[in-house]
């Protein structure tokens, strides 16, 4: 329960799941990875002894298409699978 409250009032999950459900996971699968996330958010602030900081938080947003990618000069990775190696 405290997971769905987090996806529908934290910005950090609700971004976070919003961007599993857009990308086409179900709702349930999309709630579990929630889930894992804010028992690791938790952990984190117990271990290290902090408050939580949303600021610092990472922030979700879709892929950038490929034309993006070509924009800021990212040139497409090359497999070791893909390349002949003889």
């Amino acid at each position: 329960m405290a997971t769905l409250t987090a996806t529908r009032y934290d910005r950090v999950l609700e971004a976070f799941y919003q961007n599993l459900l857009r990308h086409g996971k179900e709702t349930k699968v999309a709630l579990t990875a929630c889930m894992r996330k804010f028992l690791s958010i938790l952990d984190t602030m117990l271990r290290e002894k902090r408050p939580w900081q949303p600021e610092l938080a990472p922030t979700w947003r879709d892929p950038l298409t490929s034309r993006e990618l070509l924009q800021r000069g990212v040139r497409r990775a090359v497999s070791c699978r893909n390349r002949d190696m003889s």
